[in-house]
């Protein structure tokens, strides 16, 4: 068995992190309740900023209708991209997506004022529900001699045969358009990358990459960082809490020795 290693930084109270950083969408996980980034359309059937019926604390998008959605348009240049995000649908008593209706991640490329080419992630019935499901596949955006400079990256609901023949609705999070290692890097930390939390906090959790080989096993090396200051500026005072773990959290009272939080005056 083989092993992949992915590094994960994390600060005490501005969790500043590889783990994200290339994301090129602004909110991806839709905490910011101003829904900062995101555009809608139709705008009355989605929302930027819906509790997480699974995790409770967190946040998602939701869109509860057809032809309804949101949007982030993002500047590229030359290379390859990935995009995808995590979905959910037919949570408790909702209807799951009907045998008409799917979701759409889409990815429009072109030049800002005209569209060249469109890729997409489809989600339907077939689709798991109840729990989050990463909606990726093999979505990389070839532009390395196309010469694109723009996309706009859509997450809609789409009713085959008119408005209002499908049932279901679907929640996406961490929506992701990065550069193509991204999928090779630990993401998705929580908390978010930058992000104010309470000295209480105990558990930090990501999500690792998919290994490139079934046989293969993703271990990260989890780093805490301890200054008055909210830059790594320092690399010295990096400490190192987690070597090679498999797993996608750490219980910070439960290392040895525990951590716990003060507050960081800077």
């Amino acid at each position: 068995m083989s092993y992949r290693k992915a590094a994960i930084f994390l600060t005490v109270l501005a969790l500043i992190g590889a783990a994200q950083a290339g994301n090129l969408l602004t909110n991806p996980g839709f905490e910011d309740a101003t829904g900062a980034g995101w555009t809608q359309w139709w705008g009355g059937n989605s929302n930027l900023h819906v509790t997480d019926p699974v995790e409770g604390s967190d946040y998602c998008a939701g869109v509860w209708w057809s032809d309804d959605g949101i949007f982030q348009g993002v500047t590229i240049g030359p290379g390859k991209y990935a995009f995808g995000a995590d979905m959910l649908h037919g949570f408790g008593t909702e209807a799951p997506l009907g045998n008409n209706r799917i979701a759409v991640v889409q990815a429009e490329v072109g030049d800002g004022v005209s569209i060249w080419w469109t890729q997409q992630i489809l989600i339907d019935e077939n689709s798991p529900t109840n729990v989050w499901t990463p909606a990726t596949g093999d979505n990389i955006i070839d532009n390395t001699v196309a010469g694109a400079t723009y996309v706009s990256l859509n997450i809609f609901l789409i009713d085959q045969n008119g408005p209002g023949s499908g049932v279901g609705i679907v929640r996406f999070d961490d929506v992701y358009l990065a550069t193509e290692n991204y999928l090779h890097q630990a993401k998705f930390p929580n908390p978010e990358d930058e992000a104010s939390v309470a000295v209480s906090l105990d558990t930090l959790n990501w999500t690792n990459p998919d290994p490139n080989s079934p046989a293969d096993t993703i271990t990260s090396d989890v780093w805490f960082y301890e200054s008055s200051s909210p830059t790594l500026s320092d690399p010295g005072l990096l400490t190192k809490i987690a070597d090679d773990t498999t797993a996608e959290s750490i219980t910070l009272s439960a290392l040895t020795p525990p951590i716990s939080l003060t507050d960081n005056m800077y």
